[in-house]
C-alpha cells in the first residue's frame, strides 16, 4: 500500500477510536497527521547531521514501544525513507490501537508487552526507539507511574535490556518526564521544543551534542536557549496587549471585500485569514442581542471556539476543520447549518451554548467583507436581517458513490459475543457497498438503555437567551439526520448501524418509521439536481408527484398549533444491526424479525490458534451438551465466542482467557458452579497448562490469577 493510503487508514482509525463505546469515558487521543508530518519533517531536517544521517542509514529493527495508532512512527519512515529489516509495533492496551498496521508495513510484528516488565522485552534488541507516550491525549508517565504504582526504574530497566550500545532514541513528552528517563544522559542530542513537551533525538555516542530548535514561519531554526515561550494556543488571548498593538499600529477597522481582494488568495497551508479575522474581531462594535457591546470574555471565547474546530471535532468523531482556510460561502454557511441543527448540535452547545456558531456567524460577516463598526441603531435587528439573509438551500443531487447493487437492505446479525458480528457489516461496507469503514455515508450507533426517541431522531433542545429567556427548539437526533443526508443523495449508498439493539425497543427508539423499512415501502428516488429550502418541502414535492409513495407523519415539538411533517424511507438506506445473546435483556420485537434478514454468526473453532483450538472446539461441544441437559431450550446461546480465545499462543493467555471465561459463567450469565465445573470437567488442556477444578468459582480463580502473575497486583 502506498503511504498516503497507511496515512488515510491511520486518520479513519483515529477518528474511530475517538468516537467509539470503549473510549468515549476515557477519551483516549493519538496524535493526528499534521503533527506527525512536522515532527518527521524535523527528522529529515537534522539528516544534514552527518552523524544522524549515518545512524538512520543503518537501521535494522525498529520498536515503538506504544505505538498507539502508529501516526508517528509510519510518517517518520515514511517520510524519510528508512529502510528497516523488521518493525515492532508494541502496546500494552493493544485492543485500542490500530492492529491493521501489522499488515499495511512491511515486515511488521505487533507485540502487547508493558513496558514496566523488562521479562517480556529481548535484549539488545532495538536498533531505533520510538517513544511517544500519549494517554487522554497528553504525555503521561509520571502520572501513571503515581496512580499505578510503578516506577521509573523498572521503564529505566525495560530501556536498558532492549536498547543496544549505539541506538537511536525519539521520544516525544514532558520535559520532566525525559529527564528521569536513562537516555537523557545520552550526550548526543537533536531537540524540537514544542512549549510544554517536546521531541527528543538521542544518541549514546562519544561526541557531545546539543541542539534545540523551534518551528517558525515554516522552518527549523536553531534555539539556542534551548527555552521556548508559550504558544498562543496554550495560553489564555490577552485582548488588552492585541488591542493596545493593534491602535499603535493604527490598523483600520475594516477590511473591505476580503474574499474578493487578491492578497486574501490562499497559496498554501498556512493562510493569514485567522491572523485578519482575529484583528478584525477584536477591535470590533458590535452589540450582542442585549443592545450592549460584546465583552472582551465573549469575544475571546468566540474567538477560541473557532480555533477548537480544527483540534477537538476528531475527539468526537468527526474530521477537525481549519476554519480560516475555508475559501467558499456556501461551505460556512454549510458548516453553521450542521452546529445549529445537524450532526454537529450536541458539539456545539458543549461550547459554551453555542460559542462555536456565534463565532461562526462574525466570520461570515468578515468573509463578505462588512465593516466591523456596529452600523445597527438596533442589535437585534441585525440579528434579524442576517437570519433573513442566510437561507441555505440542500441540493437534491444525483453524484454517484459505492455500489448500490447489495439487495439486502435489513439485517440482523445474531449471536453470543466475539463471533465477528461488527466485523461481518464492516466487510458488506468494504466489499460490497464499496464505502471506506469510517465513510461518512456510515453512521454506527451503539444502542444501551438509556436511549431514547428524543436522541435518536427528534427532541426538543433549550438555551437561554442573553436576557435570561428561555428559547424551546427541535434537536435533530443522529437517525433522522442519516435518512436526510441519504434521501438528498439517493445515488449513493449510506448506512445505519445500530450495535446490540437487544438493550432497547428499537419500535420506541425510531417510532413509526419502523414500518416503512420494508423494501416496497421504501421510497426509490431519482434526483433532480434543484436546491430545495429543507428536507420537509424535498419531501412534501415528492409525495405529491407521486401518490403511491409510502410516508409517515411526525409532529413538529416546538409549535403553537398541531402541524406534522412528511417523513419517507428512501431506497438507498441500508440498516445492519447487531445482537448479542442475553437471556436476561429485553426479548426482540416479533415485528423487527419479520422485517430483518436474520443472520445467526457462531464461534469458528478453525480461526483459533492451534495451542487453543482443541480446548477450544472441545469447550463449545460440552457447554451445548450440557446446557441442554439443563433444560435450555436454546443452549447455543450459552457458546463462547472466538475472539478472546484465537491468539491465544501461550499459556499465560490461555489463563487470562480462561479467566474472562469464568467471568462469562460467573458474572454475567450467573451459572452455578456445579454447571460450569460439569462443562469444564473431562476436557484436556495444553499440556504446559494446570488448572484445579476445585469446589467454588473463589478457588479456581484464586488459583488462575496466582498463575497469571498481575505485577501490579502486592
Amino acid at each position: 500500500m502506498t503511504k498516503e493510503g497507511i496515512y488515510s487508514q491511520i486518520e479513519k482509525f483515529n477518528i474511530n477510536i475517538a468516537n467509539s463505546k470503549e473510549t468515549k469515558n476515557n477519551k483516549y487521543y493519538y496524535i493526528n497527521s499534521d503533527e506527525a508530518l512536522l515532527k518527521s519533517q524535523f527528522i529529515n531536517e537534522i539528516q544534514k547531521d552527518i552523524v544522524i544521517k549515518n545512524k538512520l542509514d543503518s537501521i535494522e529493527t525498529v520498536m515503538d514501544l506504544c505505538f498507539g495508532s502508529g501516526n508517528l512512527a509510519s510518517h517518520i519512515l515514511l517520510e524519510n525513507q528508512i529502510q528497516y529489516k523488521n518493525i515492532i509495533l508494541n502496546d500494552y492496551f493493544l485492543d485500542e490501537c490500530n492492529q491493521e498496521l501489522e499488515n499495511l508495513l512491511e515486515n511488521c510484528e505487533l507485540k502487547q508487552c508493558d513496558f514496566f516488565n523488562s521479562d517480556c522485552f529481548e535484549e539488545n534488541s532495538v536498533d531505533l526507539l520510538i517513544f511517544n507516550p500519549t494517554h487522554g491525549g497528553k504525555p503521561t508517565i509520571k502520572d501513571f507511574v503515581n496512580k499505578e504504582n510503578k516506577d521509573f526504574d523498572a521503564l529505566n530497566k525495560t530501556l536498558s535490556k532492549i536498547l543496544k550500545p549505539n541506538s537511536l532514541v525519539i521520544f516525544r513528552g514532558l520535559k520532566e518526564d525525559f529527564q528521569e528517563l536513562i537516555f537523557s544522559k545520552f550526550k548526543y542530542k537533536k531537540i524540537y521544543l514544542e512549549g510544554s513537551q517536546s521531541l527528543y533525538v538521542c544518541y549514546d555516542i562519544e561526541a557531545e551534542k546539543k541542539d534545540c530548535y523551534e518551528y517558525t514561519n515554516n522552518q527549523f531554526i536553531e534555539n539556542e536557549n534551548c527555552e521556548i515561550e508559550k504558544s498562543s494556543d496554550e495560553e489564555d488571548l490577552d485582548i488588552g496587549e492585541l488591542m493596545q498593538e493593534l491602535e499603535e499600529n493604527k490598523i483600520e477597522n475594516s477590511f473591505n471585500g476580503v474574499l474578493q481582494s487578491e492578497s486574501s488568495i490562499v497559496t498554501n497551508a498556512q493562510n493569514d485569514n485567522e491572523e485578519k479575522f482575529t484583528e478584525w474581531w477584536l477591535s470590533s462594535s458590535y452589540h450582542s442581542v442585549d443592545g450592549k457591546p460584546y465583552a472582551e470574555s465573549t469575544k475571546k471565547g468566540y474567538l477560541r471556539a473557532l480555533k477548537q474546530l480544527k483540534t477537538e471535532l476528531i475527539t468526537f468523531g468527526f474530521d477537525n476543520i481549519d476554519i480560516f482556510k475555508l475559501q467558499d460561502l456556501k461551505e460556512v454557511n454549510e458548516l453553521l447549518d450542521r452546529l445549529e441543527s445537524g450532526d454537529l448540535y450536541d458539539y456545539n452547545k458543549r461550547h459554551d451554548n453555542s460559542d462555536t456558531s456565534n463565532g461562526l456567524k462574525q466570520y461570515i460577516k468578515f468573509l463578505k467583507g462588512e465593516s466591523n463598526i456596529n452600523t445597527f441603531n438596533n442589535s437585534k435587528e441585525e440579528e434579524d436581517n442576517m437570519k433573513d439573509t442566510e437561507i441555505i438551500k440542500i441540493k437534491f443531487s444525483d453524484e454517484g458513490k459505492g455500489n448500490l447493487d447489495f439487495s439486502y437492505k435489513n439485517i440482523l446479525f445474531k449471536g453470543v459475543p466475539g463471533t465477528g458480528k461488527s466485523r461481518a457489516i464492516n466487510e458488506i461496507i468494504k466489499n460490497h457497498l464499496e464505502l471506506a469503514k469510517n465513510d461518512k455515508n456510515a453512521l454506527r450507533i451503539n444502542i444501551h438503555s438509556a436511549s431514547s426517541n428524543s436522541d435518536l431522531m427528534q427532541g426538543i433542545g433549550i438555551s437561554t437567551s442573553d436576557k435570561g429567556n428561555i428559547k424551546y427548539s427541535e434537536k435533530q437526533g443522529l437517525i433522522l439526520d442519516i435518512i436526510k443526508r441519504a434521501t438528498f443523495h439517493p445515488n449513493q449508498p449510506f448506512v445505519l448501524i445500530l450495535e446490540e439493539i437487544q438493550e432497547n425497543s428499537l419500535n420506541e427508539l425510531i417510532g413509526d418509521l419502523i414500518y416503512l423499512i420494508e423494501d416496497d415501502k421504501r421510497a426509490k428516488l431519482t434526483a433532480d439536481n434543484k436546491e430545495y429550502d429543507n428536507y420537509e418541502d424535498l419531501v412534501d414535492k415528492l409525495v405529491d408527484e407521486d401518490d403511491t409513495l409510502d410516508y409517515v407523519e411526525i409532529p413538529y415539538l416546538v409549535n403553537d398549533s398541531t402541524k406534522y411533517k412528511k417523513m419517507i424511507m428512501p431506497y438507498n438506506l441500508y440498516i445492519f444491526c447487531t445482537s448479542n445473546y442475553r437471556d436476561d435483556k429485553k426479548v426482540i420485537e416479533d415485528n423487527l424479525l419479520r422485517r430483518f434478514e436474520v443472520i445467526e454468526i457462531y464461534p469458528k473453532e478453525t480461526i483459533v490458534n492451534d495451542y487453543a483450538k482443541d480446548f477450544f472446539d472441545k469447550l463449545n461441544k460440552s457447554i451445548n451438551a450440557v446446557m441442554e441437559k439443563q433444560g435450555e431450550i436454546h443452549p447455543d446461546r450459552f457458546l463462547i465466542g472466538h475472539a478472546i480465545w484465537k491468539d491465544v499462543e501461550n499459556k499465560e493467555l490461555f489463563y487470562k482467557a480462561f479467566s474472562k471465561l469464568i467471568t462469562e459463567f460467573k458474572d454475567i450469565r450467573e451459572i452455578e458452579f456445579d454447571v460450569f465445573k460439569s462443562i469444564i470437567e473431562g476436557i484436556s488442556l495444553p499440556e504446559d497448562v494446570s488448572i484445579e477444578i476445585e469446589n467454588s468459582y473463589y478457588k479456581m480463580i484464586k488459583d488462575i490469577q496466582s498463575k497469571i502473575h498481575y505485577d501490579f497486583l502486592s
